[in-house]
């Protein structure tokens, strides 16, 4: 029975370690992105795009330490929220950038570049690679349109434009 106790007592201790453990590298993680979005400048799509999706998968990080044992909620609570704050921040800046003349250009522009190499492709591993340049815009495509469509936008046409610009670009690929 002493010894079931023993191996109890060091069970529940390597578990708060490795949670404790977690935690920190999840919270570095975040912290690290925090600071990394404010000295960016968002100039591109591309930059709003990698920073938006780089927020969501730290928050679903924060958000999966809620499975841990032993984990300390007000710590998830506040790095889930920051994330999300962050979040909404840079996809209002995002829909501002996508209401400039241009701002899916270099989407068209891949779109335009995979078109002309459809008809160079001459091999099963060219066709894949091809395929997943496709398929990671049009995930890019989707992930901002649910952006845009998540934010509460007070001018529905706004909304609309921006929703119809990355249609055609959507359309397009």
């Amino acid at each position: 029975a002493s010894n079931a106790a023993i191996e109890e007592y060091e069970k529940v201790v390597r578990v708060r370690r490795e949670t404790e453990s977690r935690t920190k590298q999840v919270r570095s993680e975040i912290e690290t992105l925090l600071k990394k979005i404010d000295r960016e400048r968002f100039e591109s799509i591309d930059a709003f795009v990698a920073a938006l999706a780089d927020l969501r998968r730290q928050r679903g990080h924060a958000i999966g330490l809620r499975e841990r044992r032993y984990v300390d909620e007000a710590i998830v609570e506040e790095l889930e929220s920051a994330t999300a704050e962050r979040s909404e921040r840079l996809s209002r800046r995002c829909v501002d950038y996508l209401l400039t003349p241009g701002a899916l250009d270099p989407y068209v522009e891949r779109i335009r570049q995979a078109n002309e190499q459809v008809e160079e492709v001459t091999t099963v591993a060219e066709s894949k690679k091809l395929g997943e340049t496709i398929d990671d815009a049009a995930a890019q495509l989707e992930m901002l349109t649910e952006t845009v469509s998540n934010l509460r936008i007070e001018d529905a046409t706004k909304r609309t434009e921006i929703i119809d610009s990355i249609g055609s670009v959507f359309g397009s690929l």
